[in-house]
């Protein structure tokens, strides 16, 4: 084993950032020179990790040098059968395993041979970018571990943790592949996740490169997992960087994801060949069968698709190695060889050109050498100077010297002419000319002197004028460009320094009278911007005051701008409903300009918009009230309530959102129906027809389901006759109990005159007592009609000497059918309990026959329109008729809990056009149950219409769908009363939601 620089393992994170605080250091198990199973003394600790720890040690016994891992993260006897086939590993690169031992408390001890030199993670890390070059030396280290892997595969022995600190550089560069021991220690155990293991172990440094499949299945590796291995250690050397980035399960998605593919390694290391690029693109492939065969293929194949880059390589680092030895010909020659070979390898343009300029540089020094030794002193002097300009660090000083002293003894009479003539240009007070013809001087001769010292004051001459010129420059170009203070200091400047320059005092009093007029407009466009209108208009006003003509369309934009805009935002706050801002806003514009185009408009509208606002607020206090009485069923109330908005709003449009003028007209008219039908019950025709006519002026379309008027009119109708039969009789009885007075008169004088009979015995008479006892009519009155209808059959006779039997059967035949209607949703159970199975629902408004009752609590038994017959909970019927009459009928089906509705999809159950989808929601009487002061009560939740397919949701949470039925939940509260928004989707797209009132239970008694 080699020595490993000591340093914490690492994590999933792929380049720890330089700043991260280093890990504690790590506690050893045993410290230098300490023994270890009585025969390894520790001469240094090499590494650790978390499966183990590894020690430089020497055999006691055997004399030599070993390497002894120590694994403390393993089961007791884990790992020693691993360790028993890499023993038989012997091979060149692969570090041989010596021995396997134990610690006296049973820890599994592996010997290795000892390898001196360092691991490749640890030669990656010192090497620049991580990376190695293409070269004989790294394709070497990734043959001689593809050989080592393809030896051990041909032995049976997979590694299963290829990696670059498993592989070991000796100090000649061999690589030593190691830790087959421990391949399947460190593996998953079965039903063990990368992530938690990940989490419990520090996997973190493994993963980057376990095989996809590996990662997907969670088993152990196989000879293709090891070449992937290899495939991502030679993309890292290459590359310096790992195939796929990130940490955690967003590393392991990468890796295990067929959707995702590697990091390209050209774009890692754009000097990578296309060829191996392919090469290291299909070791990493994610199917492990369109991977290499072998490892060794894959090393061949990478050699020979870098071969020409190899070479070409070679003769590069020739060339540069010429080029760093400034061996400027010869490095020309070998990259000019190179770019021949090779176009375009590396840098190798960029060296050529600078190869080619050093020798141009090269020529040109030579060529000036040439020219001094000629005495052609100026042309050597003309090349240097082009070689500086090219090079302007290129060492000429020498060369120039030797061509600068020989020029200076041909030209110095030359010079002393020239400097005459730079003196007679200074007394002429030309100074821009003698500095010119001095720096001739001075650039044949530096050293030249200045006997008569005129150099610096014609110099303090010129940068005055400059000065000054610049001066007047920047203030004529600021006046140009409106910059009016700018200009004014500049030009106060330039007249400190020179008050008669040209016509600066002009200048600046046009600067000065400019700034005001200037420092008016920017100010009103200022006001403009922060909406001050009124002082917008007044420095506009003062501006075209002092200077009609200043900016004249300008200013006059800006007074056509100064209204609109607020016109404008006025226009914008009536938009918003800003309706007092809106009138704020016009006042100031009366005051700018009053007969503004719209103004008057505008006011009238705000104005307008504050009388409907006021109005809304006030009808939304009645539609408020309204919907509470309407909750609390006082429809008259909400009615009147209603009619008071509508008669109140006048020409505003006020939406019915919740349709309580519906709602409440249609709530009154079902309880005066249901009025209506206890008067007939009462035998009250008249006032049901009082009621029926209530209803009438209410909403002349409400049907008369159970024909209230026909039947008040036929009661009325009888009573007539009654009354006039009556009177017929009473006129009869006195005729008939005249003539009998008169009969019995004459027979009274008869017997007075005649002797007296015989005795004779009286006749006995038997009465009938054939009575029958009237059949159950489900009619709202117990008298029946004397010319029944043909769709009733007609009522037993009073005088028939049957008694029908009454039977408690599901299915009577009533002489005419007792019906209710619904005032409240209500399901058909098959039992009088809420608890049992639902059969069937009856939406409000829907009459059903009732057939008879429960023998407890307060249901009836009835048959809805579609045929169905169960139990439902009387309350929530208006019907007519004694509950007690009814015939009782007993259920044989036991409550059962309602089972959750199905989660399996449901299937249309109408073609479209679909119908409008509605809503049925009521609570289950019988489900109110108390808990700790909390009360419970399920509700029933159903869709009608639509495509048949529900999704039902209480309080914007899913309950249950798509399904085709209903659906049962518990509300609960600690309080009172709950109101809760159910709301039911088609799977055509509707929707309709309601807010439900559930009544509270009192918890206390």
């Amino acid at each position: 084993m080699a020595r490993k620089q000591q340093k914490p393992q690492p994590s999933e994170i792929e380049n720890p950032a330089p700043s991260m605080p280093e890990k504690p250091e790590h506690n050893y198990r045993f410290k230098e020179g300490e023994p270890i199973a009585n025969r390894y003394e520790v001469i240094e600790p090499l590494g650790h990790g978390g499966f183990a720890e590894v020690y430089h040690c020497r055999d006691l016994v055997l004399g030599r040098e070993v390497a002894v891992k120590v694994l403390t993260g393993a089961e007791k006897g884990f790992g020693i059968e691993e360790a028993r086939k890499a023993a038989k590993l012997e091979h060149s690169y692969i570090v041989q395993v010596y021995d396997l031992s134990r610690l006296e408390d049973g820890t599994p001890l592996i010997i290795f041979r000892y390898v001196a030199g360092r691991t490749l993670e640890d030669h990656l890390d010192q090497a620049q970018y991580r990376r190695l070059p293409l070269n004989d030396d790294t394709l070497r280290i990734i043959r001689q571990v593809a050989e080592a892997l393809d030896y051990a595969h041909g032995q049976g022995v997979i590694h299963q943790d290829v990696k670059p600190s498993n592989i070991i550089l000796d100090p000649q560069g061999n690589a030593r592949l190691t830790d087959f021991g421990l391949a399947a220690v460190k593996g998953l155990s079965e039903g063990e996740s990368v992530l938690s293991r990940q989490l419990t172990t520090g996997l973190g440094g493994t993963i980057p490169y376990m095989a996809p499949e590996r990662l997907r299945e969670g088993k152990g590796g196989d000879e293709l997992s090891d070449l992937y291995s290899l495939g991502v250690v030679a993309y890292e050397m290459l590359t310096g960087q790992l195939p796929y980035r990130g940490q955690g399960t967003g590393l392991v998605y990468q890796i295990a994801s067929p959707a995702t593919e590697p990091i390209s390694p050209k774009l890692a290391n754009p000097e990578i060949p296309e060829g191996v690029e392919r090469v290291l693109l299909r070791a990493l492939s994610k199917e492990p069968e369109k991977r290499y065969f072998t490892c060794t293929d894959f090393a061949t194949e990478l050699e020979q698709s870098a071969r020409e880059y190899v070479d070409a390589s070679s003769l590069y680092e020739k060339a540069k190695a010429r080029l760093e030895a400034r061996k400027w010909r010869e490095a020309l020659r070998a990259f000019e060889e190179l770019n021949e070979r090779a176009p375009g390898f590396r840098d190798t343009p960029h060296l050529l050109e600078q190869a080619l300029h050093q020798v141009r540089l090269l020529e040109l020094y030579e060529k000036a050498q040439a020219s001094v030794r000629r005495g052609r002193y100026q042309e050597a002097l003309d090349t240097l100077n082009i070689l500086t300009e090219l090079e302007p660090g290129y060492d000429v000083a020498e060369l120039q010297r030797q061509a600068r002293e020989g020029l200076a003894r041909e030209e110095r009479r030359t010079l002393d002419q020239m400097y005459q003539q730079a003196l007679q240009q200074y007394r002429e007070g030309k100074y821009r000319e003698c500095l010119d013809t001095l720096a001739v001087i001075r650039q044949r001769d530096p050293s030249y002197p200045d006997p008569d010292g005129i150099e610096r004051p014609a110099r303090e001459e010129v940068e005055k004028e400059q000065r000054l010129r610049e001066l007047y420059t920047r203030g004529v170009e600021q006046m140009r460009l409106e910059q009016w203070t700018e200009a004014i200091v500049t030009l106060e400047k330039l007249r400190q320094e020179a008050p008669r320059y040209e016509d600066v005092e002009a200048r600046l009093e046009t600067a000065r009278h400019m700034a005001r007029l200037s420092g008016f407009l920017k100010e009103a466009r200022e006001l403009l911007e922060k909406e001050q209108f009124t002082l917008a208009m007044n420095r506009l006003d003062e501006l075209q005051r002092l200077s009609p003509e200043y900016k004249k369309d300008e200013v006059a934009l800006l007074r056509e701008e100064v209204p609109s805009r607020l016109y404008k935002r006025a226009e914008d706050s009536l938009r918003d409903g800003q309706f007092e801002r809106c009138l704020a806003w016009l006042a100031d514009l009366h005051k700018i300009r009053s007969d503004y185009p719209g103004l008057r408009e505008l006011q009238a509208r705000a104005q307008e918009g504050i009388r409907r606002r006021d109005l809304k607020k006030k009808l939304d206090v009645l539609y408020g009230r309204a919907l509470e009485h309407l909750e609390r069923r006082d429809y008259e109330t909400a009615l009147e309530l209603w009619q008071q908005l509508q008669k109140e709003r006048g020409d505003l449009e006020y939406p019915d959102a919740q349709s309580v003028g519906r709602r409440a007209r249609d709530g009154l008219c079902s309880q005066l129906y249901t009025q209506a039908l206890g008067a007939l019950t009462q035998k009250d025709p008249r006032q049901a027809l009082k009621l029926w006519r209530q209803i009438g002026e209410l909403d002349s379309t409400y049907p008369d389901s159970q024909n209230v008027e026909k039947r008040a009119r036929e009661m009325l109708a009888r009573e007539e006759r009654r009354r006039q039969l009556l009177r017929r009789l009473a006129i009869a009885g006195g005729a008939i109990l005249l003539i009998g007075l008169i009969v019995l008169g004459g027979f009274l004088i008869f017997r007075s005159c005649s002797p007296p009979p015989a005795p004779h015995p009286s006749p006995t008479f038997t009465p009938t007592t054939g009575a029958a006892h009237p059949a159950i009519s489900p009619t709202s009155s117990a008298t029946p009609s004397p010319t029944p209808s043909p769709a009733r059959s007609p009522s037993p006779s009073p005088t028939s000497t049957n008694t029908p039997t009454l039977t408690p059967t599901p299915s009577p035949t009533p002489t005419e059918a007792l019906v209710a209607t619904a005032i409240q949703g209500a399901s058909i159970f098959a039992a009088p309990d809420a608890t049992s199975r639902e059969l069937g629902t009856v939406p409000t408004g829907k009459a059903v026959t009732i057939l008879g009752r429960s023998a407890y609590g307060r249901w009836l038994y009835i048959r809805n329109d579609q045929g169905v017959e169960g139990y439902v909970y009387e309350p929530r019927f208006a019907w007519t008729g004694e509950y007690e009459s009814l015939p009782i009928v007993t259920s044989t089906v036991s409550p059962s809990i309602p089972r959750p509705p199905s989660s399996a999809p449901c299937q249309p159950s109408a073609s479209p056009p679909y119908p409008i989808l509605e809503m049925d929601v009521w609570d289950l009487p019988g489900t109110e149950r108390c808990e700790g002061g909390v009360w419970y009560k399920r509700v029933y939740l159903a869709g009608r219409g639509g495509d048949g397919c529900y999704t039902y949701y209480w309080e914007g949470t899913k309950l249950a769908g798509p399904i085709a039925g209903s659906v049962t939940f518990e509300v609960h509260s600690a309080g009172g009363a709950v109101i809760g928004k159910a709301r039911v989707e088609s799977g055509d797209g509707q929707s309709v939601e309601r807010n439900f009132y559930i009544s509270g239970v009192n918890c206390s008694e």
